[in-house]
């Protein structure tokens, strides 16, 4: 079907490694956030990123992230 940004989402995932200093131990975090891609595109320096990533993004990398299938309609529509 025909790319609408209003109908498609980018998930960002902000991860942190902390060190327990009494244990030694690891704690790994994972913080997931959803957006919109018509509300990402309404901020000019985060539609150029992600434009300029999905430009610069390896065959390999857009087929892992299942994208490589709407990757040319929606860098138009990244202005």
């Amino acid at each position: 079907p025909p790319v609408a940004l209003d109908r498609l989402w980018l998930r960002v995932e902000h991860q942190a490694l902390i060190a327990l200093p009494h244990t030694g131990g690891i704690v790994f975090c994972i913080r997931i956030a959803l957006h919109r891609l018509d509300e990402v595109s309404r901020d000019s320096m985060a539609a150029a990123g992600l434009r300029r990533a999905l430009e610069t993004m390896p065959p390999a990398l857009a087929a892992y992230k299942r994208i490589e299938g709407v990757r040319d309609q929606l860098i138009p529509l990244l202005g």
